[in-house]
């Protein structure tokens, strides 16, 4: 049975992602750091399969982390895209409208 791993970007109270850069800016610093970085071939383990969009909102109702802005859902989405172009796995639970 294949195993994959994924990271999680985000988290309740976290910020949202950056949107001074574009998404496939962003999916190439993730590919650089997973490959280089956070890989170790030499025990057989070639880095995270994939990301896990885990945006949320946050306790404070006032912070503006807790609405998406149209930036930052085309970041996710271009992101996404370029990730599976490249044979990555990215997952993520829906946005809801409140």
């Amino acid at each position: 049975m294949e195993v994959i791993h994924v990271v999680s970007i985000g988290g309740w109270n976290a910020p949202h992602p950056d949107v001074s850069l574009s998404g496939l800016d962003w999916w190439k610093i993730w590919q650089e750091w997973n490959e280089h970085t956070v890989a170790r071939p030499a025990v057989g383990w070639h880095g995270f399969s994939g990301f896990d969009w885990d945006v949320e909102g946050n306790d404070d109702v006032d912070s503006p982390f807790n609405v998406f802005s149209l930036a930052e859902l085309d970041l996710m989405g271009t992101m996404s895209v370029a990730a599976k172009r490249a044979g990555s796995v990215q997952c993520g639970a829906r946005v809801e409208p409140v």
